[in-house]
């Protein structure tokens, strides 16, 4: 039978969990990079898609980047919070990601070539 005094052994003095913050930072900054990479991806297509020019300020067009950078981020957090695998992300990412360039990619050729 299990005595009560090795649950006390076990249990933290102040009685609270810590709370590791400084894991937490790390952690957060583990993800800042995936999320960045998924905002360079966006801010691409759309620069491709507006003919290689940039943006103007507080156009339509960079604030529907904001939220489509904001909505891939929140995708990314939602995949990291239903424990996907890093690499399992980023191939999924990947296929979407290259399926939208290889549509650009074919629309730009037939428009040059006809």
């Amino acid at each position: 039978m299990a005595s009560t005094d090795t649950l006390k052994d076990i249990a933290p003095v102040a009685g609270k969990p810590a709370t590791l913050l400084g894991w937490r930072g790390l952690a957060l900054f583990y993800d800042l990079w995936p999320a960045a990479a998924l905002w360079m991806a966006a801010a691409a297509l759309f620069l491709l898609a507006h003919g290689n020019q940039p943006l103007p300020a507080f156009s339509p067009l960079q604030l529907l980047l904001w939220l489509v950078c904001w909505l891939l981020t929140g995708a990314y957090a939602l995949m990291v919070r239903a424990d996907w695998h890093i690499h399992t992300i980023i191939w999924i990412f990947g296929l979407f990601i290259s399926s939208v360039m290889t549509a650009i990619w074919l629309r730009h050729r037939h428009d040059v070539v006809h």
